[in-house]
């Protein structure tokens, strides 16, 4: 597969994992319209500090319900939104296999469905 269709479905298994999730962060949209970005970017760096961010959120209701205070609905929901934020991360990253292979491992991650990814892979 040649480095613009790797780059094109990583763009797009990333856009589609936003908005299953309805992630609506600022950074996380102004992301969402970004080009293939260097590790050096401020945006690529202020999206994973989002990704921290909602991961942290993720492992606080992991502690939560090991207290007896947090449910498993909470914790899927901040788990996901983490992932998809991730698969964003990873699709801007300069190289494109990289980009389409770990987008969609966190974007399968967020959605539990593999279904809609395999569709935009095709062949």
């Amino acid at each position: 597969m040649d480095r613009d269709r790797l780059r094109s479905i990583a763009s797009e298994i990333a856009r589609q994992a936003v908005e299953r999730l309805e992630l609506d962060d600022p950074d996380v949209l102004r992301a969402v319209q970004s080009e293939p970005l260097p590790e050096s970017d401020p945006l690529r760096a202020t999206l994973f500090r989002v990704v921290e961010r909602l991961d942290e959120v993720a492992w606080e209701i992991q502690s939560r319900i090991d207290e007896g205070t947090g449910t498993e609905a909470e914790y899927e929901s901040a788990f996901t939104r983490a992932r998809a934020a991730h698969a964003l991360w990873f699709s801007l990253d300069p190289d494109p296999m990289v980009a389409a292979k770990e987008s969609a491992y966190e974007a399968y991650s967020a959605t539990d469905d593999l279904s809609w990814i395999e569709d935009l892979v095709g062949d």
